[in-house]
């Protein structure tokens, strides 16, 4: 999605990090930047220049935080049935060590 300029009101960064003030901090304007530049843990900030200013809006913030929100979710558990483990009773389990006995005899390593 881009930036809809007539649809939007845009943020320079300065006023991007003053929306995101909690408790009276803020992020840094080059963190704000570097969002958007290269994203964070895989998301970026959409953005757009108007001449040399950088800007950006409050649609594309709440879009950004709820994506990297997102991510954070661990992966749901696929709807594959889970395979049971096989059970060894003491004679099966006896059979298998006597197999492998055997190859390893015939491989001439015991």
């Amino acid at each position: 999605m881009s930036i809809d300029i007539e649809q939007q009101e845009l943020l320079s960064l300065t006023d991007a990090a003053r929306v995101l003030q909690i408790n009276g901090k803020r992020p840094h304007i080059s963190s704000i930047w570097r969002w958007c530049r290269r994203g964070l843990n895989g998301v970026r900030l959409e953005y757009g220049r108007a001449g040399r200013r950088i800007v950006t809006t409050r649609t594309a913030l709440t879009k950004f935080m709820n994506q990297l929100a997102e991510a954070d979710r661990p992966p749901t558990p696929s709807k594959q049935p889970v395979q049971s483990a096989v059970h060894c009773t003491p004679v099966t389990n006896r059979v298998a060590i006597e197999r492998a006995q055997k190859v390893l005899k015939d491989a001439g390593i015991s």
